[in-house]
């Protein structure tokens, strides 16, 4: 049987992350392995500008400091019952590559994140941050996709 020790679970907040979040809760409590929560903050960009009067430092500070205390109270609820130990971690950046980079920085076993689930001109405008992951993890990525009609 494989042995799975480390689980990186990427959360957006979206019912598609909170699925993520309740299969990673499922395969740690199965395997004993630990879960890492992981959040990260997008930095402004053409498709995400800067707005006046908005948190735009380049460091995201508020959205940091909002999206770690969102995640913090999302892994104290998931430490109630999850039998490993749970961490949570923000950092900011392009979502596809600090997710990337933090699988190979740790020592994760598996990726579990959720996906939107959008098509057409919504996918071609704003990507996927899940098929970017899948196509670039050096590690497995399960995907939990959550359709439309109901997120």
């Amino acid at each position: 049987m494989p042995t799975m020790q480390s689980i990186l679970v990427p959360v957006d907040f979206s019912p598609g992350s909170s699925a993520a979040v309740e299969y990673a809760v499922f395969l740690a409590n199965a395997f004993q392995a630990t879960i890492t929560l992981f959040h990260v903050c997008q930095v402004p960009s053409m498709l995400n500008p800067i707005v006046p009067g908005a948190d735009n430092a380049a460091d995201g500070t508020a959205s940091r400091v909002a999206a770690a205390a969102e995640l913090e109270r999302m892994r104290a609820d998931v430490q109630q019952r999850a039998t490993g130990v749970v961490r949570a971690l923000v950092e900011a950046g392009s979502a596809p590559e600090v997710i990337l980079d933090r699988a190979r920085r740790g020592p994760f076993d598996v990726i579990v994140m959720g996906t939107h689930g959008r098509t057409g001109f919504q996918r071609l405008l704003m990507g996927s941050v899940a098929e970017a992951v899948v196509r670039r993890a050096d590690r497995p990525v399960v995907i939990i996709h959550i359709p439309a009609a109901v997120s």
